[in-house]
């Protein structure tokens, strides 16, 4: 029998995963219509006509997440930039807008990765 190879995901695989059970787990339905979806963000869903859009930090310096959530203010409700780097809250906080929550999946307490809300969203009046 041919033994089967089993890819572990990349940093930004699991970012998304953690977005997709987040919301999941609040009630959060992905916005997959083309005419519906912000573009700004990475992943965006969508609750009771609010937009919640996620971007996601890896690979991304600071200038960027920085032009990036102020794009996504202007179309969104809710703007949450994803990292896997509890660490890296510091640094976001003085970069991102501040109504943007951070949204962290890692392995902070060395008992395997989970993910915890670092900071709420708070709604955009950038509209």
């Amino acid at each position: 029998m041919a033994e089967r190879k089993i890819e572990t995901p990349n940093k930004k695989e699991l970012l998304f995963g953690a977005v997709w059970l987040w919301a999941g787990s609040q009630g959060i339905d992905e916005i997959t219509n083309d005419n519906d979806y912000w573009f700004c963000s990475d992943i965006t869903f969508k609750k009771n006509n609010k937009t919640y859009a996620f971007i996601i930090e890896v690979e991304r310096s600071f200038e960027e997440l920085k032009t990036l959530t102020k794009k996504a203010a202007l179309n969104c409700d809710y703007i949450y930039v994803v990292t896997d780097d509890n660490a890296k809250r510091r640094e976001l906080i003085k970069v991102i807008p501040s109504a943007c929550g951070i949204l962290c999946y890692g392995n902070s307490f060395g008992l395997g990765n989970i993910y915890q809300i670092l900071k709420e969203a708070r709604l955009c009046f950038g509209k």
